[in-house]
């Protein structure tokens, strides 16, 4: 949506109420059930939240929320890069 404002001098706002009347969905990426499932398997390989937000599509923080959902403790991911499980 960006590249499209600069392309036509125009607001983001603006593109993005132009697609939503025009029926386009612009909501950002989710993660659906059976993402959450492999994510979770994944993270118990040791996968970061980052590297899982990179390979989804998804912002860190949608992946951050996703993995403290599922009851994962991520105050040390930030400093390990690996996430523990709660107790």
């Amino acid at each position: 949506m960006i590249q499209l404002a600069a392309e036509f001098g125009l607001h983001k706002t603006t593109i993005s109420r132009a697609l939503q009347v025009s029926g386009v969905d612009t909501s950002r990426a989710k993660l659906s059930e059976q993402d959450l499932i492999q994510v979770q398997n994944l993270m118990d390989s040791g996968q970061s939240v980052a590297e899982l937000a990179r390979r989804f599509g998804v912002a860190y923080s949608t992946m951050w929320m996703a993995a403290r959902r599922s009851g994962r403790s991520l105050e040390t991911e930030h400093q390990t890069g690996s996430i523990e499980r709660s107790h």
